[in-house]
């Protein structure tokens, strides 16, 4: 049996698409099944920025060590306090130059929303192993976030769950980096939003999944067989994505590069790691082991932090257009989740 491993891309406010389609496979579970969560069909579960608070919320446990929320919980947060998280104001905007000069948003709400939901819950107390992103822009480099090495590590490798919310989702000219502690009170990182260098963490996940599994047999060699991967994206607008001509750009500084360089370095990881993971797997013969959910965005805004309530509205459209018309993708996927 292979070992199941799910991955969610960043994309702020966007995150309400694969919060969307995980709410249905859960849905569609649990009319069978009453006490299904979806941590229960995964061996570990990977996110990064918006997809890591996903993941972090479907593997948190509550007092009685049973999962905290459902998937339709955390689509609830999207759609109820997305407006929370990116609020700000005209002289705000004025003030920043729109997020070229100060952070756009403060981050006080978003801080507040994680003490909310999160509470006290540590990366130990996960219900499954996760894998979060995150860049640590003193040592320059990247952060894995990895409830495994809590037990070879004790609490030098242990964080509080808003913590790690909040340092994977700390993207640049949207809230100012994150500055966590260890449960140790020593280990400190000053952290940015891990879609920098992997918006699409799924194949950091394939190779900790691979990890987990030596770790288990020590005589086990890399075989996809072995692992089934469902990564979800955040959606993607094909038509209206912004394009750069060349007379345009071809002059500009630094300043006029650093909205656009945010938005194609993060785009262009999802699809690289897209590519690289579907050849892999076709390659050794597995390819119905990989499988990518990337619905097209033909009403909503591409924007992360577009919360407008009729914005909002379209994320759900566009998500609930993509499951009318993949049902029978869908019910293959909750098939082989449940296998």
């Amino acid at each position: 049996m292979a070992a199941k491993v799910l991955s969610i891309d960043g994309g702020g406010i966007k995150g309400v698409i694969p919060a969307k389609i995980l709410t249905y496979i859960e849905t569609e579970i649990r009319k069978t099944n009453s006490s299904y969560h979806l941590e229960q069909s995964f061996d570990l579960i990977a996110g990064t920025s918006t997809g890591g608070i996903i993941a972090l919320g479907l593997l948190s446990p509550d007092k009685d060590g049973n999962a905290k929320f459902l998937a339709g919980d955390l689509l609830d947060l999207y759609l109820n306090k997305g407006g929370q998280i990116f609020e700000t104001d005209f002289f705000r905007k004025l003030d920043t130059l729109g997020g070229l000069t100060d952070e756009l948003y403060g981050h006080a709400n978003i801080e507040r929303l994680f003490k909310e939901y999160f509470d006290d819950i540590r990366m130990s107390d996960l219900l499954k192993p996760c894998l979060i992103t995150s860049y640590n822009i003193f040592d320059r480099c990247a952060v894995f976030f990895n409830s495994n090495d809590v037990k070879k590590g004790g609490d030098y490798h242990n964080y509080f769950v808003r913590d790690l919310a909040r340092s994977t989702s700390a993207a640049p000219t949207y809230f100012e980096p994150a500055y966590i502690k260890a449960i140790d009170g020593k280990t400190q990182y000053p952290l940015i939003d891990g879609g920098v260098f992997a918006n699409n963490p799924s194949m950091s996940a394939v190779v900790e999944m691979g990890k987990m599994l030596t770790r288990e047999n020590e005589k086990w060699s890399l075989d996809l067989s072995d692992i089934f991967v469902l990564s979800i994206g955040c959606g993607v607008n094909t038509q209206t994505k912004k394009s750069f001509p060349y007379e345009k750009v071809k002059n500009w500084g630094k300043l006029s590069w650093v909205a656009p360089i945010i938005d194609i370095m993060m785009s262009a990881s999802s699809e690289t790691i897209d590519y690289q993971l579907r050849k892999i797997f076709a390659a050794t013969g597995n390819p119905d082991n990989y499988l990518r959910i990337q619905p097209e965005l033909r009403r909503a805004s591409a924007d992360m932090d577009d919360t407008r309530p009729e914005n909002m509205e379209k994320l759900q459209e566009d998500a609930d257009d993509f499951i009318a018309k993949n049902t029978e993708l869908l019910q293959r996927v909750i098939q082989k989740i449940l296998q």
